[in-house]
């Protein structure tokens, strides 16, 4: 899907709620977010789309490595520039998998495990060496990411 059309998606989202906003804000030399957006406050949100592989052998790509990249890549827009204001990442599915917030949750947070003490299993946890793509100490422009439901506009 062409990336004009999610983008499209979400500005008449936000046309609906009558949200100001600008299309393709500068954020550093020769890069852009999609849009950025006024309300009290101001957010920059770069829209991506999770959808199959475009590959011969048919294999689809997860959503968790689709959400991975794409933190990455929006990270690249500020490598430079820290970012003043709050980076959403909002993502769309367009692919024949569907996914869940744990989905997301682990392309944020990393890898996650369980202690096992005296035959009992402890809570599910995010590793500490789980790859996490967004840390406290790590992350230096992402604040969120927002899927959003293209069907039903949530």
């Amino acid at each position: 899907m062409d990336a004009e059309i999610s983008e499209g998606i979400f500005a008449a989202y936000l046309d609906k709620y009558e949200m100001v906003y600008t299309r393709h804000y500068r954020v550093s030399r020769g890069k852009n977010v999609d849009f950025k957006i006024k309300t009290p406050s101001v957010v920059l949100c770069d829209v991506k789309e999770v959808q199959d592989s475009r590959s011969d052998s048919g294999s689809k790509i997860d959503a968790y490595s689709h959400i991975r990249d794409d933190i990455c890549k929006l990270r690249k827009k500020f490598k430079n520039v820290k970012p003043q204001e709050p980076v959403i990442l909002v993502t769309m599915n367009f692919s024949s998998n569907f996914f869940t917030a744990f989905t997301v949750a682990q392309a944020m947070l990393g890898d996650v495990g369980f202690t096992f003490t005296n035959g009992k299993r402890g809570e599910a946890r995010h590793l500490p060496r789980g790859n996490a793509a967004v840390t406290k100490n790590g992350n230096t422009a992402i604040s969120g990411i927002l899927v959003f439901d293209a069907e039903c506009g949530n």
